[in-house]
Formats: C-alpha cells, sequence, structure tokens
C-alpha cells in the first residue's frame, strides 16, 4: 500500500514538472496565462486518453463539431507583438533582462496529424500538430518549433511547444542558473492562449523552467520563468 501511495507521488510530481507548474512562492516573471495550455485539463482526463485520427483539416470532429481548419483560421498567420523581457531573474539568470523588442511570431499547418481526443466521462479535445517561428528584432531568437494548437470543450485554443534550450539560434543566452543551482532538468516552452474561440485576446511567453534538488537535504524543487512575454495590447501589426 506505501509503495502504491509512494509511486502515485512520484507520479503527481512528474506530472507538474511537465506542464511547468512552479513548487515555491513566484515572483511577477512566473505568472502565467489565465487560459491553461495544452496539458493542463485535468490528470484524470488526460492520462490514458485516446484519440481519432482525422482524415483531414476539413473533417469534422464528431464530438465538438468543428474542423482543424475551422480552428487554424484563427491562429495560423503572422503577427507581431511589442514583446517584453522579464525584468527579475528567477529561475535563471537570461540575457537580454529587461527592455522590450518587436516578435513576429508565424504558425503554420503542414499537414501535421489532428486527432479528437477523448476519455470515458471527460469531454473531448482536438489536437493539431503544426510549427512556429519566432523571431526577434533583436536578433534573440530566430527559431522554429514544433507545437500542438488545442481546442477544448470551452472552445478555448491553447498553444503549446517545448524545445531545448541549448539550441536556441538566435542570441539569447542562459547566463547562471539560480532555483535551483544546478537543475538536473532545463527545458523550454512556447505557449499562447487565446481567451476564448471568438476571442482576438491572445496572451503567449518563451518559458524556461528548471527543476532538480536544492540544499543538503536533497529537497527537489522546479521553478519556471516567463523570458519574454506579448498580448494582444502589445499588438502592432495585424497581417
Amino acid at each position: 500500500m506505501y509503495q502504491e501511495y509512494v509511486e502515485q507521488q512520484k507520479m503527481r510530481i512528474l506530472y507538474l514538472l511537465l506542464i511547468g507548474i512552479v513548487q515555491m512562492q513566484c515572483t511577477e516573471a512566473d505568472s502565467y496565462p489565465e487560459t491553461p495550455p495544452p496539458g493542463e485539463l485535468s490528470s484524470e482526463c488526460t492520462e490514458n486518453a485516446y484519440g481519432t485520427l482525422l482524415e483531414s483539416s476539413t473533417t469534422i470532429a464528431e464530438r465538438l463539431s468543428v474542423s482543424a481548419e475551422n480552428v487554424l483560421t484563427r491562429v495560423a498567420e503572422v503577427r507581431s507583438f511589442q514583446a517584453q523581457y522579464a525584468t527579475e531573474n528567477w529561475a535563471v539568470e537570461q540575457s537580454p533582462l529587461g527592455g522590450e523588442t518587436l516578435l513576429t511570431r508565424t504558425i503554420e499547418f503542414s499537414g501535421g496529424e489532428i486527432r479528437e481526443q477523448q476519455k470515458e466521462g471527460c469531454p473531448a479535445w482536438l489536437d493539431i500538430e503544426a510549427t512556429v517561428s519566432v523571431e526577434t528584432e533583436d536578433g534573440s531568437f530566430y527559431e522554429r518549433w514544433p507545437i500542438v494548437i488545442r481546442f477544448d470543450y470551452d472552445q478555448n485554443i491553447s498553444i503549446l511547444g517545448y524545445f531545448d534550450p541549448k539550441e536556441i539560434s538566435g542570441t539569447f543566452e542562459i547566463l547562471s542558473y539560480l532555483r535551483p543551482a544546478a537543475p538536473e532538468r532545463v527545458s523550454g516552452r512556447f505557449i499562447e492562449s487565446y481567451d476564448e474561440y471568438y476571442s482576438y485576446n491572445i496572451t503567449g511567453s518563451i518559458d524556461i523552467s528548471t527543476s532538480g534538488s536544492a540544499g543538503q537535504d536533497g529537497v527537489g524543487i522546479s521553478s519556471n520563468q516567463r523570458t519574454i512575454t506579448w498580448s494582444t495590447e502589445s499588438e502592432v501589426d495585424r497581417k
């Protein structure tokens, strides 16, 4: 019985790490968009869920009554924002720190998998595999990452992509690690959330997450830093 409890706790910790939830008090630089990104549906629904592969982007998802093409019309485009860098180091010491730059992101769909996901007793959601390109005017980011676009039962749209911070092509740098100082895992993610399907309100960020042990007692901690953020309020061009 105790071993089962330990295994359950391990799985819970792993889940929290994957979705980037900070396990300790965070500064303003750690705040998240209000709309949960993909992966932050309840674990009871996402664990062991199964999906139906849709034939094309025009195929209507049976339980959601929407096609991938409908969702892509909302997000697959070029948009530019006056983005803000974090003004305070938390998980890492980053460069640049503070200030603004023009950020342009382009979301493209090139025939990736489209799945209507479901689990018995849970609402369905639609996952669309796509790609995002991110370029900043100052050269800090010049990237291309795989992403998943999620349309959920509440008609929210969330976009999430993971990447290795060591493989950033731009000039953005992690100068040192802070919490923890010697992390066992370091990951990056692109995240963008629409508060609802028919809204143009967007909140986005590029995050760096760290996790590992801290101190002689070996207590595990995880931290997240929103290295750069943008929103509809800072949009400067709509192409």
